[in-house]
């Protein structure tokens, strides 16, 4: 390969680097800091509820202590879980929720739409990486990734761990073990049709 090739090759791949991490400078800025607002004013929390962040987040937070200090502090521990659902749906009456644990387990967490949650107006400074889990609701019922979901997976997922969409008596679970990655659904009925 001669000189001019490697330097060519050179450029195309810095110009392709500087394009990735302007695409995941845009994605971290819309995700975090809440540029793709659909609405015209404001943070999705502050327009949709007026109860206060430290109502709905107590219940959280206080599950997450409680895995903390029984020494299992898992994200995806059914009791965790729960408390985030109530609080998407029974305390904020709809409205989505998303909890991020860090690597040091300390939570991030935000309300949004019915249909859109972000972490604009959210101190989020501090935050180590990676992260442990990305938690989220579908508060209408239904666990799938939709196409903001599989933006923000494919952004994070060099430096995420876990991510989990909750749906009801559903939940879709994406999470990296021994070096592959593995996805699972899990659904709670009283009965499947089985015919």
């Amino acid at each position: 390969m001669s000189i001019l090739n490697k330097k060519t090759i050179r450029n195309g791949s810095d110009r392709m680097n500087e394009k990735m991490e302007e695409k995941i400078e845009n994605d971290y800025h819309g995700f975090f800091l809440g540029n793709n607002i659909k609405e015209p004013v404001g943070n999705l929390n502050e327009r949709w509820t007026d109860v206060p962040a430290d109502v709905w987040q107590k219940p959280i937070h206080d599950a997450w202590r409680h895995l903390l200090f029984s020494g299992m502090p898992d994200a995806g521990s059914p009791l965790f879980l729960d408390k985030i659902w109530e609080a998407s749906v029974e305390v904020l009456g709809g409205l989505e929720v998303s909890v991020i644990v860090d690597a040091n387990d300390r939570l991030f967490m935000n309300s949004g739409s019915p249909g859109l949650v972000d972490y604009g107006g959210v101190m989020v400074s501090g935050m180590k990486l990676p992260l442990k889990s990305w938690i989220h609701t579908h508060p209408f019922g239904v666990a799938f990734w939709s196409g903001t979901d599989r933006r923000t997976l494919r952004t994070w997922r060099p430096i995420l761990n876990q991510a989990i969409v909750l749906g009801g008596e559903e939940r879709l679970i994406w999470e990296k073990k021994q070096g592959r990655e593995v996805m699972t659904k899990i659904v709670e009925t009283d009965k499947f049709p089985l015919n």
